[in-house]
């Protein structure tokens, strides 16, 4: 959306931001991004044709959802979608879970 926003990060991935602050542009651009997402699925993926960035977006909102309990709305927010609507792309809400923690 070209809209700047915060992102909230865990001591871990502050970590890693710091680490390759000087390897990365100052400012966002798909170029930078695909260069480093390219070397990553090169590196970590090891050649995997599955190692696309939407899985990646995919299992972290499960995780949030699974297993931090963040809801819709914060899972929306950490991902940047404007709609709700985009989110439930993403986490499939467990029904059994919830009605069990009542």
């Amino acid at each position: 959306s070209e809209k700047g926003r915060g992102i909230p990060l865990n001591i871990e991935a502050r970590a890693a931001y710091k680490r390759l602050l000087p390897l990365i542009d100052k400012a966002f651009s798909h170029r930078t991004f695909y260069r480093n997402w390219n070397k990553s699925r090169r590196d970590a993926g090891k050649g995997d044709p599955l190692w696309l960035f939407h899985v990646c977006r995919h299992t972290a909102a499960s995780r949030l959802s699974n297993n931090a309990g963040a809801n819709e709305f914060e899972i929306a927010d950490i991902l940047g979608h404007a709609d709700t609507r985009t989110t439930r792309r993403y986490v499939h809400s467990n029904l059994r879970n919830a009605v069990m923690a009542l």
